[in-house]
């Protein structure tokens, strides 16, 4: 078990030059839990939150809390509000640094929402693969619609409604 040490050197917490680090030991391995600078605050490792999470966005109205979106699964997101159909398709290659953090493949298929804006036959459909989708309407229309791809967290994939453990002591 780890065990969170409380001296003033690097293999404890450092309070100073404008910064607060928490290191936890355990065996031979030092590890850095907790950093607050003026950068902001890193947490490496699990982080389990009760309560909300929010963005504090300043606005013409002032501060305003906007609430995290949750999920069952760990999942990453991406998203385009406008794209259209070019005589009934539009392909979609996805971002590479979106695709390099999440898994996509035929056991972890990419998720994909489609809404429309303009008229379309109604028949359309999506051809997913690991780069990306194709968006197709046999109609040739040329809509425009705007997507939404979800996708799983890489090395979280199996992750689903885990419980919540407790491993500090008093």
């Amino acid at each position: 078990m780890a065990r969170i040490t409380g001296n003033r050197d690097p293999a404890g917490y450092d309070i100073g030059q404008g910064r607060l680090k928490l290191s936890v030991r355990s065996g031979a391995s030092l590890a850095d839990i907790l950093v607050v600078d003026p950068a902001g605050v890193s947490v490496n490792g699990g982080l389990n939150v009760s309560g909300t999470k929010c963005r504090v966005v300043t606005t013409d109205y002032g501060q305003l809390k906007m609430n995290a979106a949750e999920s069952a699964h760990a999942l990453f997101m991406d998203d385009e509000p406008s794209a259209r159909l070019i005589n009934g398709r539009c392909r979609v290659n996805l971002s590479p640094k979106f695709l390099a953090t999440v898994t996509v493949n035929g056991r972890y298929p990419i998720a994909v929402n489609v809404t429309f804006y303009g008229r379309h036959s109604g028949e359309w459909y999506v051809e997913r693969n690991d780069s990306g989708f194709t968006v197709i309407d046999p109609s040739g229309s040329n809509a425009e619609f705007s997507w939404e791809v979800r996708a799983r967290q890489k090395t979280y994939e199996d992750t689903y409604l885990d419980p919540v453990t407790v491993t500090a002591t008093k």
